[in-house]
């Protein structure tokens, strides 16, 4: 994502000099030089999620959903495993309606091994869509600030009707001194606040009398709540 850019500001034959169209230099020609170098680098946590699926999840006959932000880290992580004999499949907003179903399906019936490991993002499919019949492994790479998509997704493969001894696990794989550990903390502070909040009195109710419309509007919520169960 770096590296792109950067090559776009240069002469056409100046990849190597370091000189931007405007005759700049690259402030740290050393970073840029490691940019340029990272294309031919496989990233770390493509070792380790291999790793994992391979160790403990594909011989289980398990599945897993891998989680990502950027679809070019999708892409390249799906050639990665298929490179490794894993196959994966993508579902990101540009994967057509009919193709996501035909995934869908097939991911979620346990019996179907024909793949094991679905790409997402959860702008795509953090809501709407249950994966828990045939799913039981979360691969978190990588997640930006959106507590609501990321809980959202985490719901995916744990919804109501699952057996009482089936164990859902979460994997987040965060790297060292990165913008990964600030927002792994951010999103457990949202977390919580947001499970105070639900679990908290409904402050609008408490400040209505017998003569507004409490009634109505309890049976509105628990409409709501009936509904989502």
């Amino acid at each position: 994502m770096l590296l792109q850019p950067i090559i776009d500001s240069l002469d056409e034959n100046d990849e190597n000099t370091g000189k931007l169209s405007n005759n700049e230099k690259i402030a740290d020609f050393d970073i840029f030089q490691e940019i340029s170098d990272y294309k031919n680098t496989v990233p770390n946590k493509f070792l380790a999620i291999k790793n994992l699926l391979k160790e403990k999840i594909i011989p289980q006959s398990e599945k897993a959903i891998i989680w990502t932000i950027f679809i070019k880290n999708a892409e390249q992580l799906k050639q990665y495993l298929q490179l490794n004999n894993i196959r994966a499949e993508l579902l990101l907003g540009y994967i057509s309606q009919d193709e996501r179903e035909v995934v869908i399906n097939s991911f979620n019936n346990p019996k179907d091994l024909s793949f094991q490991v679905v790409i997402a993002n959860p702008f795509t499919v953090a809501e709407s869509i249950s994966l828990h019949k045939g799913c039981h492994n979360a691969i978190y790479m990588e997640r930006d600030y959106n507590c609501g998509n990321f809980l959202q997704s985490k719901d995916r493969i744990h919804r109501v009707g699952l057996d009482s001894n089936q164990i859902t696990c979460y994997y987040y794989f965060l790297s060292e001194n990165s913008i990964d550990e600030v927002i792994n903390q951010k999103l457990d502070e949202k977390a919580e606040r947001m499970s105070r909040v639900i679990d908290g009195n409904i402050p609008l109710l408490g400040i209505l009398d017998d003569d507004n419309e409490t009634d109505l509007i309890q049976a509105l919520i628990e409409s709501y709540d009936k509904r989502n169960h």
